[in-house]
């Protein structure tokens, strides 16, 4: 038995001793942080408040329980997320958004445990008259997935149901406690409000911020990058360099601005914000911004997406013009198409193997006990270099 009250604890031991039951323990502790079981026949939890039996149900499937059976209480969680314009006039009432708030809880907790090879039911196991806490989850192994069920084909309608109600059960961790740790993927750096404060799972993000400052961010150095790309586009004797940015808000344009920033600093170069231009990393954006950016008598463009490249190069062909001969066109990511341009476009392609494999790296150190000595020697955020590539589309001048 576990709970936090130590009067509880007290209580039930003592009563256990009376009667005589050797092998009934009793422990005072978070259901949250509890570690001191491996495998366990069964998990029952009654009235566990709000989240708690969350924690609980995703313990019970962690220790592989052949049965589960819960009794939630006070379900709070989604009563303070739930968002809905088209049952605003229902939910604007407290005592029904409250009972909405618990019944949904329930029933998104039964369909995830069911994700997990749980037959489920959600039933009455007494009286009204006792209690208004009378539901009760009953989740028995069966290794199958039921038919309906979210893993079984209803999986994009559960999801659908959580987007139109805007909430985000913390059970939604049930997904992946099957496993040991989680690498979360990102499409693009950018702060990601994912894991929890008081998500217990090791997890690493790549490619992106978690707004969680314990969550190590691995991500592409992109200041760096750009820096080494500026340099050597000077190096050809280009000090009149505009760029061509994605958006203006984004961390990628940002820290690469700072990167081409800091190597005209170094060169001597003054800063002309006329250089600077965003096309929100499309191709037909890029086009219609080099047409501006050639008014300033710039001798190359750096285009913080290869992309965007091509909207240079199809300018430049359109006014007699050729890159790598009359205008330096530099490029960012080395993407299949950038060789095949013409010229072949000098850019920097990304480390997303050196990422996924420094992600492992941490994500081991965390599930491995080296946690601790892991935040000590590296910091949360870990930046990997590009890898220059050279081609044709930058002359010396």
């Amino acid at each position: 038995g576990l709970d936090l009250k130590e009067d509880v604890i007290r209580h039930c031991g003592e009563l256990a001793h009376k009667l005589r039951y050797d092998g009934l323990t009793f422990m005072q502790g978070d259901i949250s942080t509890f570690q001191d079981a491996e495998k366990v026949d069964m998990v029952v939890s009654l009235h566990a408040c709000d989240k708690a039996t969350d924690y609980a149900l995703e313990k019970a499937v962690k220790w592989g329980a052949s049965v589960i059976l819960a009794v939630p209480c006070c379900q709070h969680e989604l009563n303070g997320q739930m968002q809905c314009r088209e049952l605003e006039p229902v939910l604007r009432y407290g005592v029904i958004r409250e009972r909405m708030a618990a019944l949904i809880t329930d029933a998104l907790r039964a369909d995830l445990l069911e994700e997990q090879g749980y037959d489920t039911q959600i039933l009455e196991f007494i009286d009204m008259e006792h209690t208004p806490k009378n539901l009760m989850i009953r989740a028995v192994k069966s290794g199958r997935i039921r038919p309906g069920s979210a893993r079984a084909g209803g999986s994009a309608a559960l999801e659908h149901i959580m987007e139109f109600l805007h909430v985000d059960p913390t059970l939604k961790e049930l997904n992946s406690i099957m496993v040991d740790g989680i690498i979360y993927i990102a499409g693009h750096a950018r702060i990601i409000h994912c894991f929890s404060e008081d998500f217990k799972i090791p997890a690493v993000m790549a490619y992106a911020i978690d707004s969680n400052p314990a969550i190590p961010s691995v991500l592409i150095d992109d200041e760096a990058s750009a820096y080494e790309m500026i340099k050597y586009m000077i190096s050809r004797g280009h000090r009149r360099i505009g760029v061509i940015g994605g958006k203006v808000n984004n961390i990628h344009t940002q820290q690469r601005l700072l990167g081409y920033q800091k190597a005209l600093f170094e060169e001597g170069i003054l800063f002309n914000p006329s250089w600077i231009r965003y096309a929100g990393w499309e191709q037909e954006g890029a086009y219609e911004e080099a047409k501006e950016l050639l008014k300033t008598d710039v001798t190359a463009v750096f285009c913080m997406a290869d992309r965007m490249a091509g909207g240079v190069y199809r300018y430049l062909d359109e006014k007699g013009l050729r890159a790598g001969v009359d205008i330096a066109v530099a490029g960012f990511d080395n993407q299949d198409i950038a060789e095949y341009f013409v010229p072949g476009l000098t850019t920097t392609a990304l480390p997303l193997g050196e990422i996924g494999h420094t992600s492992v790296h941490i994500l081991l150190d965390q599930m491995e006990g080296r946690e601790e000595k892991a935040r000590e020697e590296k910091p949360r955020r870990i930046y990997i270099p590009c890898t220059f590539v050279e081609r044709d589309s930058v002359h010396r001048i």
